[in-house]
């Protein structure tokens, strides 16, 4: 399998995989690990995008015909079990009508999106939000993390605010990620984040209805009594 995984690798992707790649290729042992590996693969995706495309279409049929429908938005490479990894080829948070050839409305009931409601400017934002509220089962949930402008910590701000990190083109307080989303329809729930006074605010929540890494609790830079790295979270509900 070692050295067949390899040449799969090396002929999606036109290339010699790295020292690394071919570490972690070699420790494959069947042809469903294979095809995981690849479909994670940013190398491949990169090569080859309809392949990864391909699965998640696959994917989101399955979860249609068994639901309960619980997607990941923009996820790139990340999986978590019982979940439907998807990105925006497949659904744009900005074209429901594209989501329309898949779904049904009032049909999913969660969605999850870790660090992308910032990739967007608030108007996109209010409209990717009003895009779940309309495929959301009643009593649905959308999850969202977002770096959190309150964190008081000048590195931090320094690295996530628009026009340091690639992409990022709204810097968030809870306030006016709260404010979005309720415009949209949705009732927001905060489980963590920092007030204006650099206070944390955190409630318990389960990984199980959205798993957020980067979290006051699954975060690898954080402590027991120092927080490195963390998120505003948010539940956004519509209504039963």
């Amino acid at each position: 399998m070692s050295e067949f995984a390899v040449d799969v690798f090396q002929n999606l992707t036109g290339r010699e995989p790295s020292d690394q790649e071919k570490v972690n290729l070699v420790k494959l042992q069947t042809p469903s690990d294979l095809r995981s590996y690849l479909v994670r693969s940013e190398a491949v995706h990169a090569a080859f995008p309809e392949l990864r495309l391909a699965h998640e279409i696959i994917a989101l049929r399955n979860a249609r015909e068994n639901p309960p429908i619980k997607l990941v938005i923009g996820a790139a490479s990340t999986r978590w079990s019982g979940w439907t990894s998807t990105n925006r080829e497949l659904l744009d948070l900005l074209n429901p009508e594209q989501w329309r050839a898949w779904l049904a409305p009032d049909s999913v009931s969660n969605i999850l999106a870790e660090h992308v409601w910032e990739h967007l400017d608030f108007d996109e934002g209010l409209m990717a939000a009003r895009t779940c509220q309309i495929f959301l089962k009643p009593g649905g949930r959308l999850r969202i993390a977002v770096p959190d402008a309150y964190f008081p910590d000048k590195k931090y701000y320094d690295y996530c605010k628009p026009g340091s990190y690639p992409g990022h083109k709204v810097f968030y307080n809870h306030e006016t990620l709260c404010a979005v989303l309720t415009e949209s329809g949705l009732t927001p729930h905060l489980l963590e984040y920092f007030d204006k006074n650099g206070e944390f605010h955190g409630l318990p929540w389960d990984s199980s209805e959205g798993h957020i890494s980067r979290s006051r609790h699954n975060d690898r830079r954080n402590t027991a009594t120092t927080i490195g790295y963390m998120s505003i979270i948010v539940d956004a509900m519509k209504s039963a």
